[in-house]
């Protein structure tokens, strides 16, 4: 019995007992917004339509943010005249984890390459962060090929 009573106050007051006295739960929109926040990292193609590295960078940091978001644009400038403009897509959400003002997301993607027609399909990870601008990719991956 104390055991139990013990765990039902543990539950409770976790928050105060561990020093979270700032412990938060997820809000019911952030599912949403990170999901949209995904969706345009894998489909987004605004992008190729930036005149120079520093609207390229302005336009990719509605979805990411560092470190993320200089690799991406680095990585985008590098291959700019001959990136493969096909976006992805998400077909199937695996793991969707809030925890706080950080979450975490795979999902399965599609992708039909334009150089051959080649159908792809693999996985893909982000990491996310809570700003003040809202939800934005702090770290991602991608693994083609199955």
């Amino acid at each position: 019995m104390v055991i139990v009573v013990g765990l039902v106050v543990l539950v409770l007051f976790r928050p105060i007992i561990v020093g979270q006295t700032g412990y938060y739960s997820p809000r019911p929109e952030d599912e949403l917004e990170i999901k949209r926040v995904v969706e345009r990292a894998v489909t987004c193609l605004e992008y190729t339509q930036a005149q120079d590295r520093q609207e390229l960078e302005l336009r990719l940091s509605e979805i990411y943010t560092s470190p993320a978001l200089e690799a991406v644009v680095t990585e985008v400038w590098s291959q700019w005249y001959t990136d493969n403009v096909n976006p992805a897509s998400i077909v199937r959400w695996d793991e969707f984890q809030i925890d706080g003002d950080r979450a975490r997301v795979r999902a399965h993607l599609y992708f039909r390459d334009w150089a051959d027609n080649a159908e792809l399909f693999g996985e893909g990870r982000w990491e996310l962060v809570r700003t003040g601008s809202g939800w934005r990719v702090t770290d991602f991956g991608y693994d083609w090929g199955y």
